[in-house]
């Protein structure tokens, strides 16, 4: 069966960022549904500002022209911090059968050891660890995580769980921090912000009521 991507974030506010680059994911591998899962309360950075719900709704409107790129709102509804273990265990209790394949960035990837429950994530999932061209994965891994690398796609298929997979993706210069300030200082369609995401948050005054950036 095919793998489900996973791909959390706080999307405060999402940008083509953290588009474009799953888009490419989905035509290197095959996969054709991600799943997007804001964070309401994020376990490992302060909460964001922004209300969860308009995240989530921004978050909706980023994905529309893109069915392979699905909204999930488990976390948003889930009390609590968010943490991505639990909601690994969610997916594969619904999948039992599919290969779950998480996507992190390497940033995000090199300060796993720094979550919750972070070794059983491997045990729930694969991982897609997204990089610029030539890049590598530094040599920091636990060894049984580095018996873990893979170099063929197929495995993603192959395996429900515990391999991890490099793919060169060409990842954009978008901050959603950028974004934020300025559209605080009254910029409502900056760069790299879908058109829908952009009238929400003027309709709404998402990031000029809160007078500066998160």
């Amino acid at each position: 069966m095919k793998p489900i991507g996973v791909f959390g974030g706080t999307f405060d506010p999402i940008h083509i960022g953290h588009i474009y680059p799953i888009l490419d994911v989905c035509e290197m591998t095959g996969i054709d549904e991600v799943r997007y899962i804001p964070n309401a309360r994020p376990g490992h950075r302060p909460t964001p500002r922004t209300d969860p719900n308009h995240r989530w709704n921004m978050t909706v409107l980023a994905l529309e022209d893109y069915p392979q790129l699905v909204a999930d709102d488990r976390e948003i509804k889930r009390p609590g911090k968010s943490f991505m273990v639990p909601t690994l265990r969610s997916l594969r209790t619904e999948n039992p059968f599919r290969p779950l394949c998480l996507i992190l960035g390497m940033d995000a990837f090199l300060q796993i050891r720094h979550w919750y429950w972070w070794a059983d994530v491997l045990r729930l999932a694969n991982i897609i660890v997204l990089n610029r061209p030539g890049a590598k994965i530094p040599n920091v891994l636990p060894v049984w995580w580095e018996l873990a690398l893979q170099s063929q796609n197929r495995i993603l298929y192959e395996r429900l769980a515990g391999n991890i997979v490099q793919l060169d993706v060409s990842l954009i210069d978008v901050s959603a921090t950028r974004l934020r300030v300025s559209m605080s200082r009254g910029d409502e369609s900056p760069e790299g912000l879908p058109e829908s995401v952009a009238q929400y948050i003027a309709q709404h005054q998402i990031y000029t009521a809160q007078g500066v950036a998160a």
